[in-house]
Formats: C-alpha cells, structure tokens, sequence
C-alpha cells in the first residue's frame, strides 16, 4: 500500500508548495511512483471543461506531468461565496466522500502518495474539513512546515500539534523555511533542541532565498488585472523589492537595485528615464524587472521605444500609485507552472535542506 505523507503549515505561506516540489522531485529521484492531491484547494482556476483546479495542481501536474485528472488532483474546490452555501446548506455535503473517492484513485500503483494542505491545521474548519480532518481521514503522517526562527515557530508547531493529534494524527517532523542564511546554523540547533522536548523532529532548515519570496513580472500581470504594453519576451523573472515612484529621480533611485519592480505614474517620465538608466548600468535591464505604470497613463513613444529596447516589461494600470502598490505588496506570492528558475530554484534547496533520507526512513519506504 502507498505511503501517506500530508504537507502542512503552520500558517499561510509558509512554503508548503516549495517543500512539496522538492520532496516529490528527491522521491521521484530515487525510483519511488509518486501520487499527489490537493484535498481542498482555496485558490481555484476553472479548467476548460469546467472544472475548479487549485493553482497548486496545475503547477505539480504541470511540472512533473503526474498522469491523473485534474478533478482527482483537486477534488474539492473552494470559490467565491462557498463558505456560505455550505453552512446555509444550500451546496452538498459529499465533500469527504469526493476526496475519498479521488485519494484512492491517486494513490493506486502508487509508493507514496503527497498531499498538500491549505494554511494551518485548522483551516477548513467552517467547512468540516480542516486539514486536520483531512489528514486524519487519509491516514497520512504530516510533514509540517513552519517559518525560520526559534520562540515563535516552536508556539506555532505546538498549537498545530495539537489540533493534529486530537485528529488522531502522526507528525513525522518539521521543516523549517525561510530561514535568514546568516543564522541557519544556529536556528537549526536551537529549533531541533526545542522541538525534541515534544518529542518533535527537525528534518530541514531551508535559508530564505528572495526570489522565492517576490513575485514574478507573470504574477504582478495576472493578479492586478494589467495590461501588458510591451516587453512579453519574459514574464518569469522575480522580483525581490519594488520601487514607488513618487518623489525626485535622485531620490528614487537610490532605491533600485538587483530585481526591482518600478511602480509609477505613467506621467512621471524622469523617474522612468532613471529606471533606463539603471537597467542599462545593471546590463540589458537585468537589474529592472518591470515598470508598472498606474493612473492609466503612458510615457510618450520614444521612453516606451526604449524600455522595449532594454527588453525591460512595461505594466499599465488604470488604478492610482499607491493603490497599486499596496495591492503588489500583498499579493500572496505563488509558484507558477511558467516560473522555471523558481520551480529549479526550490527543488535545489530541498535537495540540499531537507533530510530526505530520514523522511523515507520515517514513512517506511
């Protein structure tokens, strides 16, 4: 029978996906048949036939071409306004037999079999499947993922501890993520010393990585609802700071450095003109990601003529500056299937991180 290893968080954005994408790689590495499914996915993308497929889903199917349908990737989706059909009882409540029926047809053929969660354990709740219901009904051991540090991770892994293990759940340890490089030793000691007073295992300390936490020119577009003028060459590039173009260029620029998203006035020609010129210091707009212009205005055609010649993307929006720059700042940066140095990127850090060996060791493989 395959193995069940469930991949949760302490919190949202934690770094599930990125710990999924390197333990699917690292088994598939090693000659074990892998299955996965996302029981309960939030954000959801309707698939040509109709179908409600977690953004998740379409990136490990997309990635590893696992052979099964989406709809049993992904069997229960989650959009706008479920919530409340769901406790008024105006939609089904078959929700745990459809992902029954979809988990035992991943699994079939299957070594083990990943599952990914959403947030921490008790996310689902309103709806009767938190993921430690899920998990629980799988029968899968959880890998849970939390952020790098040592007081607050260790809180948060207790009170996710708990909730699993009144689910009757098996944690097999923890991964830590996004850990500051420069205390990635210390923190993986004094984490894995904590965590053993609750009989809790420390299998990996990833450092953080900043193009892992930015998002990709491909993200800004889709998520703001802009429209591309020019530069579609390459949409995957991250970004690691952003830049609001409000005050002189001089000013401004002392803000550009490596992967920066300018966000600006489309009026504000100068503050563009000084992106131009650090993106051709930096060597071929390597150093500008993108430019987002705001307020629905447009540089005249020769700023835009060369910004297209320093191959840099040019965004346009019709909101106001700040509003757009708030709305970029929050985004909930995801892994998307077109983001090969990111998908490269998390695999190398797991590969390199994560004590696999001990993780197959654990699941009995």
């Amino acid at each position: 029978m395959a193995k069940h290893l469930y991949v949760a968080a302490t919190r949202q954005n934690d770094g599930k996906t990125t710990v999924a994408l390197g333990v699917i790689a690292a088994l598939l590495e090693r000659g074990y048949a892998v299955g996965y499914i996302k029981p309960v996915g939030q954000r959801v993308v309707k698939t040509d036939d109709g179908a409600l497929v977690d953004e998740d889903v379409l990136l490990i199917h997309g990635v590893y071409g696992l052979g099964w349908n989406l709809r049993d990737m992904s069997p229960v989706g989650i959009p706008r306004g479920f919530t409340e059909e769901y406790i008024t009882g105006r939609t089904k409540s078959d929700l745990p037999q459809r992902i029954l029926r979809a988990f035992e047809t991943v699994a079939q053929d299957c070594d083990v079999v990943i599952i990914e969660g959403t947030g921490h354990a008790g996310v689902g709740s309103v709806i009767d499947l938190s993921n430690a219901t899920v998990a629980g009904m799988l029968r899968a051991a959880v890998l849970l993922v939390t952020l790098g540090g040592i007081g607050r991770p260790f809180d948060e892994v207790a009170l996710n501890c708990s909730l699993f293990g009144s689910a009757g759940v098996e944690i097999l340890g923890v991964v830590a993520n996004k850990v500051l490089a420069d205390k990635l030793d210390r923190i993986s000691q004094m984490l894995g010393l904590a965590l053993r007073r609750m009989n809790m295992e420390l299998l990996g300390a990833i450092p953080e990585v900043e193009i892992l936490s930015g998002p990709t020119v491909a993200q800004v577009l889709q998520d703001t609802g802009a429209r591309l003028l020019s530069g579609a060459r390459d949409l995957t590039r991250a970004a690691s700071t952003f830049v609001v173009g409000t005050s002189s260029p001089a000013l401004v620029a002392r803000h550009f450095r490596e992967a920066t998203l300018l966000i600006t006035s489309g009026d504000r020609e100068d503050l563009i003109e000084a992106a131009l010129q650090f993106a051709q210091t930096v060597h071929l707009g390597k150093g500008l990601v993108a430019v987002v212009l705001t307020d629905g205005l447009a540089p005249g055609p020769a700023i835009l003529a060369a910004l297209e010649q320093a191959q840099v993307p040019v965004l346009s929006v019709d909101a106001p500056c700040y509003s757009v720059a708030n709305q970029i700042h929050d985004l909930l940066v995801k892994i998307l299937p077109s983001d090969y140095q990111k998908i490269e990127i998390a695999r190398s850090l797991v590969r390199r991180n994560v004590n696999i060996e001990r993780i197959i060791e654990k699941l009995g493989l």
